[in-house]
C-alpha cells in the first residue's frame, strides 16, 4: 500500500512539473512576443508605429528626396515672355511718334531652390542674372545695327498663335528693335532654360546621392568638443554614422521595392553592423556626444546595443 502511495504521490509531483514547464514555457513566449512587437526596428532603429519620429530628426531634414525635387515634365523650355504689343484700337500716330524707350533692365530670374550638383547658388546667379547683363550689353556695344534674323525673330515672338508675318509687312508700323532690345527679350527664355537645366531634379541617382552626402557632412560636422576645424570633418563618428544611416535608409526602400535582391540584403546587414561598431567607438570616447547624436539619427539605444539580428 505504501509503494502504491509513493507511486501516486511520484505521479502527481511530475504532472505538476510538466504543469509547471508548460505555463513557464507559455509566459515566456507571451513575454518574447510583447518584446518582439515592442522592440526598435534593428535597421530602421525605431519602434513599430513610430516611423512619424523619423520626420523630425535632423537628418531627414537633411536628405532631399527624389520627390522634394520631381516636378512635371516640361518639353518646351524656350517659352514665350509676354511682352506688350499694340492693340488694334490703339491709332498708328502714337505708334509712329511714340516716346522715347527707357534704359532695359532685365527681370531677376530666381535660381532654382535645389541646385545640380557641383554648383553653388553665387554661381547660378551669375548663370541667370548676370551673364545674360553682360551679354546685352555686349551686344548693343557691339552690333549697333539690327539684321532682318534679329527683327523677324523679335516679332516672332509677339505673334499670337497661329498667325504668320511675312518678311516684309507695310502694315507692321511698330519701330524697328535695336539688336540690344532683341538680345534683352530673346534672353529672359534663354535664362527660364537655364534654370530648368541646373535643376537638382534633372540629376541622376548618383548625382542626388551626391549632393546628400555632402550635405550630410556639412550638417553634422559642427564641432561639439570645443575643437576649431576649418572645413567639415569626414572622419567625426557622427558624420561616419549619419552617412551609413542614409545609406542604410536609402537600401531599405529599395529592398521594399525589390525583394529578391539578395547582394543588397547582405550589404545592409553589413551596414547596419558596421554603423554599431562606430556607435560603440562613440559611446566609449564620450557618452555625451553618442546621446545627442541618437535622436539625431532617429535610433533607439536597444536598436543599436548588445545583439543585432537583421531579418
Amino acid at each position: 500500500m505504501s509503494d502504491c502511495t509513493s507511486f501516486t504521490n511520484a505521479q502527481r509531483a511530475q504532472r505538476a512539473a510538466r504543469f509547471r514547464k508548460a505555463k513557464n514555457l507559455s509566459k515566456k513566449a507571451s513575454v518574447d512576443a510583447h518584446e518582439a512587437a515592442h522592440r526598435p526596428h534593428a535597421i530602421l532603429g525605431l519602434r513599430p508605429g513610430e516611423e512619424q519620429k523619423w520626420e523630425d530628426t535632423k537628418l531627414c531634414k537633411t536628405l532631399i528626396k527624389e520627390a522634394d525635387v520631381a516636378r512635371p515634365i516640361n518639353i518646351d523650355f524656350l517659352d514665350k515672355p509676354s511682352s506688350p504689343t499694340p492693340s488694334s484700337s490703339t491709332p498708328k500716330e502714337s505708334i509712329l511718334h511714340s516716346s522715347p524707350k527707357p534704359t532695359l533692365t532685365l527681370p531677376e530670374t530666381q535660381p532654382p531652390k535645389h541646385l545640380a550638383f557641383g554648383l553653388t547658388q553665387e554661381t547660378a546667379h551669375h548663370l541667370l542674372n548676370t551673364l545674360p547683363k553682360m551679354t546685352v550689353d555686349l551686344e548693343g556695344k557691339t552690333s549697333p545695327r539690327v539684321t532682318d534674323i534679329f527683327r523677324d525673330a523679335t516679332r516672332a515672338l509677339d505673334l499670337p498663335s497661329g498667325r504668320q508675318r511675312s518678311p516684309y509687312d507695310a502694315y507692321d508700323l511698330r519701330p524697328t528693335p535695336t539688336v540690344q532690345e532683341t538680345a534683352a527679350k530673346m534672353s529672359v527664355p534663354q535664362s527660364q532654360a537655364v534654370a530648368k537645366i541646373i535643376d537638382l531634379s534633372n540629376a541622376s541617382a548618383r548625382g542626388l546621392a551626391f549632393v546628400n552626402r555632402k550635405r550630410v557632412v556639412e550638417a553634422f560636422s559642427n564641432s561639439a568638443d570645443g575643437v576649431d576645424r576649418k572645413g567639415p570633418d569626414t572622419g567625426r563618428p557622427e558624420v561616419q554614422a549619419a552617412l551609413i544611416t542614409a545609406k542604410i535608409r536609402s537600401l531599405w526602400d529599395h529592398l521594399k521595392r525589390h525583394g529578391r535582391d539578395v547582394h543588397n540584403r547582405r550589404a545592409l546587414t553589413l551596414l547596419v553592423h558596421q554603423r554599431a561598431k562606430i556607435l560603440k567607438y562613440l559611446k566609449r570616447k564620450d557618452i555625451v556626444r553618442y546621446e545627442l547624436l541618437l535622436p539625431q539619427l532617429g535610433l533607439e539605444k536597444s536598436a543599436v546595443e548588445g545583439e543585432i539580428v537583421v531579418r
